[in-house]
């Protein structure tokens, strides 16, 4: 059950939801979307889409419940916190297990919320965790996404399972075909906290050395916090200076475009919100064999050093950025070694298979079915 989310996110529908509809269960997502619909043998129950915000967190929220309500489940799976008290609503008329997916940071993204107002930012984000934490305490189970947040909350609830956000296993070889020269990809939703200016920055400096170098963006442009003199630049303005945005792509599509490029990158700037996040993107690229380059932040750096996948700079420097893309771009051979090394990381161990198993054990305890391993083949590990 989403209130927030579309019919075809990623986690909840491609991941989740088909992952537990492969393992024998009976699976409904109700999100807001403008028709019903099947995909891989999850039926996607529609509600209206909310017009306004306010209207997401109170009607919308109350129409999930109730389609939900109707449905007479014997689990429900909960994905955004203004669903909770709905949720325990839930579990006290029906007698069935409620639990709850976080898969963010609640009190660290409302205290980096542009729309909300800096005065309130610090006593909202407070409030706002010690709702969620007093609900939470009170469902059946958790699901977060990494070890750091299943330590906060199994100080409210000992039924928490860590189900990371991790990419398919890839199943075909990387293309023999070299990627493009000169191009650089960030994946996803592009805004402040994620680096925009940064990126406009660096790709100036990146381009006085390397005057073909290009920047594709594979997202949308969030304006909320950004100065006025980005937010208003236009298309032929971004391509002078090496930026451009690519039109969205379906989910099944976006390690073939990834693929094309020679570095992946993740200018996330250093805020509450993007301390302790795991970056959907900096994975795919990983999977597609592509070197980053990344700002230093605790579990990316991390993620990048273990896996010697890339290169780690300081999050604040456009020079520093800069410098790193050209770096890997003038040298094919020790970018390759990256991207080889970061897909090789994806392949034995950071892959979404080494997690369904523990999603569809979490639901098998609160359903008391057993369900037989399964072991998927790779064979690029052989």
């Amino acid at each position: 059950m989403t209130s927030v989310h579309g019919p075809h996110d990623t986690r909840i529908l491609h991941k989740e939801c088909c992952a537990l509809a492969e393992a024998g269960y009976d699976v409904t997502l109700v999100a807001p979307a403008p028709h019903d619909e099947t995909v891989r043998g999850v039926k996607i129950t529609a509600v209206p889409p909310a017009r306004s915000r306010p209207e997401r967190m109170t009607i919308g929220a109350w129409r999930v419940y109730r389609v939900g309500r109707q449905l007479d489940a014997d689990l429900y799976h909960l994905h955004d916190p203004e669903l909770l008290p709905w949720g325990l609503v839930l579990q006290a008329t029906t007698g069935k297990p409620v639990i709850y997916d976080a898969h963010e940071y609640t009190n660290m993204d409302v205290s980096d919320k542009a729309w909300v107002p800096r005065v309130v930012a610090g006593p909202l984000a407070w409030f706002s965790d010690w709702v969620e934490k007093s609900i939470a305490r009170r469902l059946a189970g958790v699901v977060t996404v990494n070890p750091h947040m299943a330590g906060l909350f199994r100080r409210v609830n000992p039924r928490v399972a860590v189900v990371a956000n991790y990419p398919p296993r890839p199943t075909q070889p990387t293309s023999d075909r070299a990627p493009e020269h000169d191009t650089v990809i960030y994946v996803g939703g592009m805004g402040a906290i994620r680096g925009y200016a940064l990126l406009i920055e660096a790709m100036k400096l990146l381009r006085a050395r390397r005057p073909r170098a290009v920047c594709h963006i594979l997202g949308a442009l969030y304006n909320p916090g950004l100065p006025q003199r980005l937010a208003a630049l236009g298309v032929d303005e971004l391509r002078a200076g090496g930026v451009e945005f690519l039109p969205t792509v379906p989910y099944a599509e976006i390690a073939s475009h990834i693929s094309t490029h020679a570095v992946g990158w993740l200018t996330w700037q250093r805020c509450p919100a993007n301390l302790y996040g795991t970056p959907t993107k900096l994975l795919e690229y990983m999977a597609g064999g592509l070197p980053v380059v990344v700002s230093d932040l605790p579990l990316v750096t991390q993620i990048v050093r273990d896996a010697d996948c890339g290169l780690i700079v300081p999050w604040d420097s456009p020079k520093a950025h800069a410098e790193a893309l050209a770096h890997l771009l003038e040298n094919p051979d020790e970018a390759r070694r990256m991207g080889a090394n970061g897909r090789r990381a994806i392949l034995e161990r950071m892959n979404w298979e080494t997690e369904r198993d523990a999603l569809v054990s979490f639901y098998d305890t609160f359903l008391r079915r057993r369900t037989p391993q399964r072991v998927p083949s790779h064979p690029e590990l052989a």
